[in-house]
């Protein structure tokens, strides 16, 4: 539907689609998020990243997504095919114990991915998945040196802010009244290498958490 749209920078799914083909934002190469509208069943928005409604399948992490170390949230079993295809800023990929399928061409050109990070006991499984999906290349390591690598990169991180948002807290502090509207950005400073930020938002559907 979009295939090769390079000038495309965001884009909202109304509630009337039902189902998405898995190219139809290949080679978007400038879109940044992708957000749900309020009402879809098939579908929600999770950071910028597009899933089935139910959490389970990753359908389209955004190629122009400015997110360098990717965290895929739990309970996600399945990565389809092309959905980080072409994400030329993606370093590194937290894989969560859940997931069991990650279909073929799932990382295409990706040439700067070089790490899949997941918990400690599900490593060797990881191993042997990305091996048969031709990812030998990419390092898999334990969770928390994922964590510590992302921290150390600077005290900056950028975070897409999906759509019909309605609390968002760092630390514990609500700080909704300071994003640039419903489907904007927030910039979040002052991260400490080696200290947890915590992070958690809500929408009129759902409820999310992540740790940086």
């Amino acid at each position: 539907a979009f295939r090769d749209c390079s000038g495309l920078t965001s884009v909202t799914i109304p509630a009337s689609v039902t189902n998405i083909g898995e190219v139809a934002f290949i080679r978007c190469s400038r879109l940044a998020k992708i957000n749900v509208a309020k009402g879809n069943r098939a579908y929600k928005s999770v950071f910028g990243a597009l899933y089935t409604a139910d959490g389970t399948t990753l359908v389209e992490w955004p190629a122009g997504s400015p997110i360098a170390d990717a965290t895929i949230p739990d309970g996600v079993t399945n990565i389809v095919r092309y959905a980080f295809s072409d994400c030329t800023k993606i370093v590194s990929v937290t894989i969560p114990a859940s997931v069991v399928r990650i279909s073929d061409m799932a990382f295409d050109k990706c040439p700067k991915l070089s790490c899949f990070y997941t918990d400690a006991d599900n490593v060797d499984r990881l191993k042997s998945i990305a091996a048969a999906n031709n990812l030998e290349r990419v390092r898999v390591e334990e969770r928390p040196a994922a964590q510590m690598k992302r921290k150390a990169k600077g005290s900056r991180a950028v975070l897409p802010i999906p759509y019909g948002t309605t609390s968002f807290t760092v630390n514990g502090v609500e700080k909704v009244s300071e994003l640039d509207g419903a489907q904007g950005w927030y910039a979040l400073d002052g991260l400490v290498p080696g200290q947890a930020t915590e992070l958690a938002l809500s929408t009129d559907e759902d409820d999310y958490s992540a740790s940086l």
